[in-house]
């Protein structure tokens, strides 16, 4: 499969907030702050010893995204990995795009790509559920905890005030 940038005839849309935007959903947090240009950060705490705490972040700009987050691997537990196959799901999981975490570590023969990779797979999944806005994000995304639910609420919010720019709704502080 090839991959690689495009260049578009167009330019694409923005999306550039007047007033932050909080969010609580499940166990995840968002706080979207006004900014010059595109960064999301996040933040993740897993009981597990190779991850524990992390955090990483990245501003949204095509050969930083290439270089530092595009070549982060999803992640999953050794011990999930039957159960899911057997629901008909992670079919296309392999060693290459997917790093498998035993109770203590990595299963033999994986390598970290960053010593921070689980954080910026966060990231990667934050930017790919953000694609849904239709615009180009010139904000600063900061999650904790994040996770594909609340990515896509977040998603919603900030499409809905790219659809109502410069209408009042788009200038509101919410917290959910």
């Amino acid at each position: 499969m090839d991959a690689g940038l495009v260049a578009q005839e167009a330019e694409a849309p923005s999306l550039r907030i007047a007033r932050p935007l909080h969010l609580n959903i499940g166990g995840s947090r968002y706080d979207v702050l006004r900014a010059a240009d595109g960064r999301i950060s996040a933040t993740i705490d897993f009981d597990h010893p190779l991850i524990g705490r992390q955090s990483a972040s990245a501003r949204l700009e095509p050969m930083e995204f290439a270089r530092e987050i595009a070549p982060a691997r999803t992640f999953g537990l050794s011990a999930w990995a039957e159960a899911l196959r057997e629901r008909g799901l992670a079919l296309g999981a392999t060693r290459d795009n997917t790093l498998v975490l035993s109770a203590d570590g990595l299963e033999t023969g994986q390598e970290l790509r960053f010593p921070d990779e689980f954080a910026r797979h966060k990231i990667l999944d934050i930017i790919g559920d953000l694609a849904l806005v239709g615009a180009r994000l010139q904000c600063h995304v900061v999650a904790a905890r994040p996770g594909h639910r609340g990515n896509l609420e977040l998603a919603r919010r900030l499409a809905a005030r790219h659809r109502g720019a410069g209408s009042r709704e788009n200038e509101t502080n919410e917290e959910g």
